[in-house]
């Protein structure tokens, strides 16, 4: 009897027990409110693929053109940056002794030091001087002295003088001839003049080069020269870089135009 009440009492305490209540799970949709938008703009992507790959190419096109103007600043200072300590000194040694840019034309003469030797550099500085965007040059044929500039075994004056000159001018084996071509500041190739016209530094110093190259050993060198040929190597470079980066839209927008 005892054990009947006691499983009676227990069953009935189970009775009076309140169910569990039930736990609503969220579906994948009330999880994610923007997956209906992002449905709606991937099917108006693939919907319109031919337009937008149309539209692409055309502004690709037009891309590639307008890099055709680009355009680099060909100045010693775009070589550094705005905060580095070496152009301070380098602008204060422009205002002190001028921005003017010099251009140093070289080339081989082992008779330099006889009379035909003389005037064959007194010519070919009259006719770099004559170049324009070319303000003055000088050599050793030049100075005061004149033609006895080559007796230095005779003259001391004459090879002090040399020697002053030795490794701007003329070389220490008194056979490579220089002529220091100073080049007109920019703002004065835009003057009203015959030969002071608009002339960009890459078109004077393309000049220089093709009246010296014909010399024996001849070559320009110079900061000009180191900025020119520097920018003109980016430039080719950087053309070359961005017909192959234009290419690679179009092909992209044409096998996306093309694809199912």
């Amino acid at each position: 009897m005892g054990s009947s009440e006691g499983g009676g009492g227990s069953s009935g305490s189970l009775g009076k027990l309140r169910p569990f209540p039930s736990i609503a799970v969220p579906s994948s949709e009330s999880t994610s409110p923007m997956r209906p938008v992002a449905d709606r703009v991937a099917a108006w992507l693939i919907a319109n693929r031919v337009t937008l790959a149309v539209i692409g190419l055309v502004l690709a096109g037009v891309s590639v053109e307008r890099s055709r103007l680009l355009q680099f600043s060909r100045s010693i200072d775009a070589m550094f940056d705005r905060s580095d300590p070496a152009l301070v000194p380098y602008r204060r040694m422009a205002r002190t002794f001028g921005s003017n840019e010099a251009v140093l034309a070289v080339y081989d003469d082992p008779q330099l030091f006889t009379p035909a030797g003389v005037e064959r550099l007194r010519d070919m500085a009259a006719r770099l001087a004559a170049l324009p965007g070319i303000a003055s040059t000088t050599s050793l044929a030049g100075t005061p002295l004149g033609r006895r500039i080559i007796d230095i075994d005779a003259s001391p004056t004459a090879r002090k003088v040399v020697k002053l000159m030795e490794g701007y001018a003329v070389g220490a084996d008194h056979r490579t001839a220089g002529i220091v071509c100073v080049l007109e500041p920019l703002d004065a190739a835009t003057a009203d003049s015959p030969k002071a016209r608009a002339v960009s530094r890459a078109d004077v110093i393309d000049r220089l080069r093709a009246e010296v190259d014909v010399l024996p050993g001849g070559t320009v060198a110079g900061e000009p020269v180191m900025l020119r040929d520097g920018f003109a190597m980016l430039t080719r470079d950087g053309s070359a870089r961005r017909a192959a980066f234009s290419r690679a839209p179009c092909c992209s927008s044409a096998s996306a135009a093309c694809g199912g």
